[in-house]
């Protein structure tokens, strides 16, 4: 999925989402959030605590009377006692009435049926004066929360005075001196803004944001920047695993995504690089180069690189520059919250803002990181920011990519967007960024009965194993010893034609269709098994990791790698180029064609010269449909005439 946006084509950025057209609960609270009620709960968690421990208390030795009505008055180690004459000395413990005097229940009473008197059935829960003591602590700890609830909620009335408040005053002169704050343009320059100001003068309605949604595209014409931007910063979003059928599919539940669609530049697909999988996608996109899988091996250093390996932080891994290194390299900025190789310090350079990669922290905490840099003082802001959210590809590997997961997965993305998009509005920079949102290859549905397995093909295979999967690639045992030795040529013949409308077809790489770029690296094994949509390939049946739910890496062109994103499809190694001509600055060399985007801006920055033409197009020469040497072929199937015919038709097909 590609869209594009801000300078690169007219595009409100506001959003309205569920969760923000049911309105805030402490919006009038410009003092309380809910952490302070959190806060005033856990305050009356613990008088709770204390009250009604009281009686815990009691029972301990020295403190209550409780097993010790008949110990002697002489116990010096208790601090109060519990015999006879301890009314005289006035030293009985507090519940000596309620456990030593008060008349009890019991079985026998029970038995006979008496009427208890209603002062002795108290002695059940205390004595009336114990009883009295606990209901006054219940009448005083009423009062108390009562007294701290009216408190709270008193703090919404003077959101709405004069003075206070900016409801009902966003457009009120600054020059209001009666007022002890100011909600007007100019009250952030002079810092007398009133602490609702934002919320109340820059904050979206709901209102506004149901007009977004349902409304037509804002032109905006030039970037509308608020004071210290002096340039658009861009956003590069990418949604994993986000399929080409999704928006048609779910399109009616994904209204950020469908005004963004809408509004925006888009593209019917962007093809991905091959294997369409998760690494090197997303480094392509960002160098115009990329890594060639999420599983390699370098035979010159004898290293392997997977997704779960500390190798995966070597830097020797990452081949081109990335484009935020480009921008640090012009003197810009950069924050990366999450991305192939962001945190990796490539050309000993990391990001000036970074994440180490963990998938356990939820999306709306990237995005308010994500915004939190943006409301840094100039000189600190970044100009380009990444933010990468693992879904829906992790629904769609668990659950199939027609799931009801996949849907609920989808929307979740949706939702995040939404909160990025009221973010940049309550900033003032809804007219201002240039948001870029990309996907790095689609999903299929999985299942092992669309496998092929190696063993089936051959009885040895003892030396080599098999890099499973859509783009599955043979490699030998024996490392770094076989790994230019082995016979591949051999082992690709061997495994060719062997089954009737067989899903497999092996090649040597030098052999692979040259638009899939996927021969001339040393970390591409020599032997490769190219797959029929929908399959995939292992050495054995256990070695399949995708027998349900969804899977993805086959060829670039098959519709489900697409991302549906409407300009002419393009390929990732572009958006390198593009990231560079938004963000101002030269791109170092790289595998894709400056300039080939430039119909998706206003204003392109690079002009390509392309080479003069030396040649021209001729007429065909021949004066005769009759070929003057003939081969010494004839054709006893046609007569001369019906020859002569025919080749009028082939001069004319050729022009």
């Amino acid at each position: 999925m590609a869209f594009v946006s801000g300078d690169a084509h007219p595009l409100s950025h506001t959003s309205s989402l569920s969760p923000y057209l049911l309105g805030d609960p402490f919006a009038c609270f410009p003092s309380v959030s809910p952490r302070h009620v959190v806060l005033l709960l856990c305050l009356l968690a613990a008088i709770l605590a204390i009250v009604f421990s009281t009686r815990t208390h009691r029972d301990a030795k020295g403190i209550s009377c409780r097993n010790r009505c008949a110990a002697a008055d002489g116990d010096t180690a208790a601090s109060c006692h519990c015999g006879p004459t301890c009314e005289a000395e006035g030293t009985c413990c507090l519940d000596y009435e309620e456990v030593c005097l008060a008349p009890r229940f019991t079985d026998m009473d029970m038995a006979k049926g008496e009427d208890v008197p209603a002062e002795q059935a108290a002695s059940l829960f205390g004595t009336p004066a114990v009883v009295e003591d606990e209901a006054l602590r219940l009448v005083l700890l009423l009062c108390l929360l009562a007294a701290i609830l009216a408190i709270v909620f008193s703090t919404k009335t003077p959101c709405d005075a004069k003075g206070i408040s900016c409801r009902n005053r966003c457009a009120a002169a600054d020059g209001d001196t009666a007022a002890s704050c100011h909600c007007g343009p100019t009250c952030e320059a002079e810092g007398t803004c009133c602490l609702d100001y934002e919320e109340v003068c820059l904050a979206p309605s709901a209102a506004d944001m149901m007009t977004w949604l349902d409304g037509g595209c804002e032109n905006i014409g030039l970037p509308q920047c608020p004071p210290g931007f002096s340039k658009p910063p861009v956003v590069l979003v990418s949604m994993d695993g986000f399929r080409a059928s999704y928006l048609k599919v779910h399109g009616g539940v994904l209204p950020v995504l469908r005004k963004l669609r809408r509004c925006g530049t888009t593209t019917s697909h962007m093809r991905p690089v091959y294997p369409s999988k998760t690494f090197p996608n997303h480094y392509s996109i960002v160098t115009s180069h990329g890594i060639v899988d999420n599983k390699m091996y370098d035979v010159t250093r004898n290293a392997s690189f997977s997704l779960r390996v500390p190798e995966k932080g070597n830097p020797k891994w990452y081949q081109g520059e990335p484009v935020w290194l480009t921008a640090m390299r012009n003197k810009l900025k950069v924050g990366t919250f999450f991305w192939p190789g962001s945190d990796v310090a490539i050309d000993g350079r990391l990001p000036d803002y970074y994440m180490n990669y963990t998938g356990g922290i939820p999306f709306e905490k990237r995005v308010s990181t994500l915004l939190e840099w943006l409301d840094l003082p100039a000189g600190k802001r970044p100009d380009f920011y990444t933010l990468y959210l693992e879904e829906p590809d992790k629904a769609g590997h668990r659950f199939g990519p027609d799931s009801n997961e996949v849907r609920e997965a989808l929307q979740n993305v949706d939702t995040v967007l939404g909160f990025l998009i009221k973010g940049l509005m309550q900033r003032g920079l809804h007219r201002c960024v240039n948001l870029v949102l990309v996907s790095d290859h689609g999903m299929e549905e999985a299942s092992c009965s669309r496998a092929a397995y190696i063993s089936d093909y051959q009885n040895n295979t003892d030396d080599f194993t098999i890099i499973q999967g859509p783009a599955a690639r043979v490699r030998p045992v024996r490392l770094p010893e076989d790994f230019f030795s082995f016979d591949y040529e051999g082992l690709v013949k061997n495994l060719s034609c062997r089954k009737e409308d067989q899903p497999m077809r092996p090649y040597l790489k030098e052999d692979l269709p040259k638009r899939l770029h996927f021969a001339n690296n040393v970390r591409i094994e020599r032997a490769h098994l190219y797959m029929r949509a929908g399959w995939q390939a292992g050495l054995r049946p256990k070695e399949i990791k995708y027998c349900s739910g969804g899977f993805h890496g086959s060829d670039n062109l098959f519709g489900n790698m697409q991302h549906q994103t409407t300009v002419t499809p393009f390929e990732n190694i572009e958006v390198y180029n593009l990231l560079c001509d938004l963000l101002g600055i030269s791109p170092a060399p790289n595998n894709g064609t400056h300039g080939s985007l430039n119909h998706l801006l206003k204003r392109p920055v690079h002009h390509p010269v392309h080479p003069a033409q030396r040649s021209y197009s001729l007429l065909c020469l021949a004066i005769s449909p009759r070929p003057q040497d003939d081969l010494g072929c004839t054709c006893g199937s046609i007569t001369p005439a019906e020859e002569e015919a025919l080749n009028v038709e082939l001069i004319k097909d050729s022009f």
